[in-house]
Formats: C-alpha cells, sequence, structure tokens
C-alpha cells in the first residue's frame, strides 16, 4: 500500500498520533511495519534510509477501524549534506500539518530510536531539539510522552542510552540526579534497548547464540523476539501519557509554505513566479504506433481477370445439302418387278392396256416385257422351276424415262438435300468447342467484371488488407509523426504551450511554497491562518 490519506475525522478534530524519530537503520519502519501490519512498508538493513520523505501509516483493528496514526521520519543523518537536521525535522511537522484540518489538536507519543552513544552527539542534540519543541513553552511535557530506544542489546540500556539522555536533559526534560562520565545530568525519560531476532540475517552470530541459550538468558541478554519485543514496547507506551499539541493550519503570505509558524523554515521568499522548470526539455508521453494515414476501406479483387463461357456446349447443324455429284438416269416404270430379263419394245397400235395399272400405251411409247415370257403365253416358271405362273405382264405398262440424281442419295435434282453438317458450339456465344472464353469474370471470386464491387477489403491508404499493420508511424500522444518533434513538457507531461506546472521562487529554484527561502533568516514570514 502506498502512502495514505488520513481519513474523515469527527468535528473534534483529533488525532492520536505516534512520531517515529532518529537516524536511519535503527528500527523506525520495521517497527511501523509490525503494528500496521503492512507489507508495503520497506524496511532499510544498513546505514542508507528507506524512507526520503515522512510518510503516514494507521494501525488498525481487527474491524479495519483506524486506531493510531503512525508517522516515520526520514533519517536525520542519512540525508545530503546540503539538508541540516533542523530542516530534515521541520519537514515532518511540515507534513503532518499539511495533510490535516484546520486547526486541528494532536495527542502525540514519541519513539526515539538511537544506536548505543554514552554522549550527547550532535545529530543527538539536534532531534531532541526537535522533541522538546512539541512541548512549545514547557519542553519537558513533551518528554513525558517519548520512550527511547537503543538499539541492539539490554546489556546496559541506562548507560547505552546515555547520550540520548543527556541530549534529553539540554533540551527540557526534567533532570534525573544521575550523571554521565562527564559529570552530564541525564534527562528522567523513559527507555528501553533490545535485539529483535526475526530482523537479523540467518548468518548472524548473535542468532546463532540466541538459539543455544535458555529463553531466561537470552532475555537477558535482550534478544527478544517479535512478540516479546512488541509486548514490551505496548506496555510501556501504555506506561506514558500522550502530549496535547494545538496546532494552527497556516500559510506564509510572502512564501506560501504551509505549517504552524513553530515548525518552518525561518529564511522566507521574496516572490514567485509560474513556470515549466523544464520547458527546453520535450518528450512524448506514449510511445510510438502504427497507424494508417487515410481512415476507411475500400474493396478490389486480389485475382486477375480470366475469359470463360457461361453456357455449355451443344451441338449446331447447318442448312441441308447434297454432298454427291449429279447422275444421268434411265429408267421406265413397270406394274410388277422381279423379271430379270426385262426388256423393251415400241408400242404400234396404241390399243394396248396394262391389266394392273390400266395405263393406255400409245403409239411410239417404250413398254416393258419380260424374256422369259413368251408374248402370247404370258406365263413363267419361277427359276425355271415349279408350274407356269401368269405373268401378270402386259407390254406398255411403263414408259422408260431419263433424268438426273444425286449420287449420294440417288434423289433426283431438286429434292431436299440428304445431308447437313454439325459441330460442337458453346451454347453462350456459338464459338466452337476449345475455344477461348467469351465472358471476362475474376479469378478471385469468380464474378463477372463489373457486376459488382471487389471482394476483398483494403486500406486505402496503403492498399493494404483490412486489419494489416498501419503504414506509418505516430506517437500515442499526439498522433505526431517523428519528424515532428516532441510534444510535452518532461517536467509535468503536459503538453507544450500548456499552462506552467510549478510556482517556484523568483530568486532560486526552489518550489514557492517549499522551505527554507533564499533571503536571510532575519526575515520572518508573514503567516495566516488558514
Amino acid at each position: 500500500m502506498a502512502e495514505q490519506k488520513y481519513p474523515d475525522v469527527d468535528d473534534e478534530k483529533l488525532f492520536q498520533m505516534i512520531i517515529c524519530v532518529g537516524s536511519a537503520g535503527l528500527g523506525k519502519s520495521s517497527t511501523i511495519k509490525t503494528y500496521c501490519n503492512d507489507e508495503h512498508i520497506r524496511v532499510s538493513s544498513g546505514a542508507q534510509s528507506c524512507t526520503q520523505d515522512p510518510k503516514i501509516w494507521f494501525e488498525r483493528d481487527d474491524n479495519e477501524q483506524i486506531i493510531r496514526i503512525w508517522v516515520d521520519t526520514i533519517g536525520a543523518e542519512d540525508t545530503s549534506d546540503t539538508i541540516h537536521d533542523k530542516d530534515v525535522l521541520r519537514k515532518v511537522m511540515q507534513m503532518i500539518i499539511r495533510e490535516l484540518p484546520n486547526n486541528f489538536k494532536l495527542e502525540i507519543k514519541l519513539l526515539w530510536f538511537t544506536k548505543r552513544e554514552i554522549r550527547a552527539t550532535k545529530t543527538l542534540q539536534a532531534q531532541a531539539e526537535f522533541i522538546g519543541a512539541f512541548g512549545a513553552n514547557t519542553p519537558h511535557k513533551a518528554w513525558n510522552s517519548t520512550i527511547i530506544i537503543v538499539k541492539q542489546g539490554e546489556l546496559n540500556p541506562g548507560l547505552d542510552a546515555q547520550g540520548a539522555l543527556v541530549a534529553a536533559a539540554k533540551k527540557g526534560a526534567t533532570r534525573s540526579d544521575q550523571r554521565d562520565e562527564d559529570g552530564e545530568l541525564l534527562g528522567k525519560v523513559k527507555h528501553i534497548g533490545f535485539t529483535r531476532l526475526d530482523l537479523l540475517p540467518s548468518n548472524s552470530g548473535t542468532l546463532r547464540i540466541a538459539n543455544q541459550i535458555s529463553d531466561e538468558d537470552r532475555i537477558a541478554q535482550g534478544w527478544l523476539t517479535k512478540d516479546e519485543a512488541v509486548s514490551r514496547l505496548s506496555a510501556l507506551l501504555s506506561s506514558i501519557s500522550f502530549l496535547e499539541v494545538q496546532v494552527k493550519k497556516q500559510k506564509c503570505i510572502k512564501c506560501g509554505i504551509i505549517g504552524d509558524k513553530r515548525w518552518v523554515p525561518t529564511a522566507c521568499h521574496p516572490g514567485s513566479i509560474d513556470i515549466h522548470p523544464q520547458a527546453q526539455n520535450l518528450k512524448h508521453t506514449q510511445p510510438l504506433k502504427w497507424e494508417h494515414q487515410i481512415s476507411g476501406y475500400e474493396w478490389y479483387h486480389y485475382g486477375g481477370v480470366e475469359y470463360y463461357h457461361r453456357l455449355g456446349k451443344e451441338t449446331k447443324y447447318g442448312s441441308s445439302y447434297h454432298k454427291g455429284l449429279q447422275q444421268k438416269v434411265e429408267s421406265g416404270r413397270a406394274c410388277f418387278n422381279g423379271h430379270s430379263g426385262l426388256s423393251f419394245t415400241k408400242c404400234t397400235s396404241g390399243s394396248f392396256e396394262c391389266n394392273r395399272c390400266k395405263g393406255k400405251m400409245y403409239v411410239g411409247a417404250e413398254m416393258y416385257y419380260c424374256t422369259k415370257c413368251t408374248p402370247n403365253n404370258f406365263n413363267y416358271k419361277i427359276n425355271g422351276k415349279g408350274s407356269w405362273k401368269s405373268c401378270h405382264y402386259h407390254p406398255g405398262c411403263t414408259k422408260v424415262e431419263t433424268y438426273y440424281r444425286w449420287d449420294c442419295c440417288y434423289k433426283k435434282i431438286g429434292s431436299g438435300g440428304c445431308t447437313k453438317d454439325s459441330e460442337e458450339v458453346y451454347g453462350c456465344c456459338y464459338k466452337k468447342a476449345g475455344s477461348g472464353g467469351c465472358t471476362p469474370r475474376f479469378s478471385c471470386c469468380r464474378n463477372i467484371v463489373g457486376s459488382s464491387g471487389g471482394c476483398r477489403k483494403r486500406h486505402i491508404c496503403c492498399k493494404k488488407p483490412s486489419g494489416s499493420q498501419g503504414c506509418m508511424q505516430i506517437y500515442g500522444c499526439c498522433n505526431r509523426k517523428p519528424q515532428d518533434g516532441q510534444c510535452s513538457y518532461s517536467c509535468c507531461n503536459r503538453r507544450v504551450g500548456s499552462a506552467p506546472c510549478v510556482t517556484k521562487c523568483r530568486n532560486c529554484p526552489k518550489k514557492w511554497g517549499e522551505g527554507p527561502g533564499c533571503i536571510e533568516d532575519q526575515v520572518e514570514h508573514q503567516m495566516q491562518n488558514l
């Protein structure tokens, strides 16, 4: 979980808060993590602080109701050389005041995390001054609400905490009758020292020894489990009273800093100006993406044009004709045939008549007669056998005629043809079978050319199929091409030409409302209540 904001409060505007003070690597963050049960709280194991800015966290009960607010401060001696201890500690109070509503009241307890130190170093005195300032004109009250926690052991916590106790006495704590080796009186401040075994590395010699001795000896050494450490610290927290601090939320009309005048830097700023601090450093806030230069699609055919026949093959017949030659024929007509020995003579009397067809014969007409039959008898034997049969023939029955015929079908000239030519053709165009098609169509969809639109979609701009990657690259933030230049300020990611993102001092690089200011310390802030 990221840094949290304060919840809504009732009309009393009362907050119970535990502020953890001390240098890096002394257990502030791990203690807060234990009480707030929040895995997002980072814990450092060395001298470099994980907390670069003050942060607030919430301790909750089983019903997820907020019990207390914990404040994790930046280490007073693990920051850069350009920032002083007082500035670090003031920053803590500015953060608290900025987050809480106007005219609120704090009930504060402080945990001061220190290392084994028998003398009051400058760091300890700066931290002690910060703690004593909570008591305003009665700093001893702040020390009555403070517990000193010495990291690494309980061999002699009174001696190990002497440096912090002397610093507390110098900064307003009630003095005791005890003195350190230099004769300095110690302050009356509750203190405890222990080492949490669960925070030690697995290869720690202390952990190895602690696992080999009895629990009684282990506890006597100050080597505690997590539950034992929490139990002792909770009991000690319950034994001290809360320090009530009335806080006024104020703002300087000259430099804009927000806080209580007791905890703001004395240096001020002379005036403000709105700027983009990185106006010359531009960038794109989103990466390149592929787009099409023109929106929309068109239909097209991806195959070529081919020709085909719409209808299948059928047989085509030509006009009837004779394929043979003309031939001259001489023939006659008789009332019967079957005689192989026919011959003819000419009619001389014109009085003959055929008994079968009753045809009259005239002088000069050619008449057939059978050479096998006698003209007077008219009987014959079939093939010379059997009895005589009547020939049923009378000369002069048929006149011999001369005419022309076709030798292909033996029909007379002038008759209808006996032959019709045929060939296989296509029903659509009557071209011969095997000839090229008569109708154009597209090979991709087999639609006739001109009958309909294309069968596939493609992008108008680049002719790529629908759904294909775009044909140009643009930035997602501004839809500009790479050659068009960058679009946003690096300081705030806003577009070029947008309103300034930072209000800063017009004389120095610091933000407006961020202390300390750049003009002389003697100049006081002109604080007004919010």
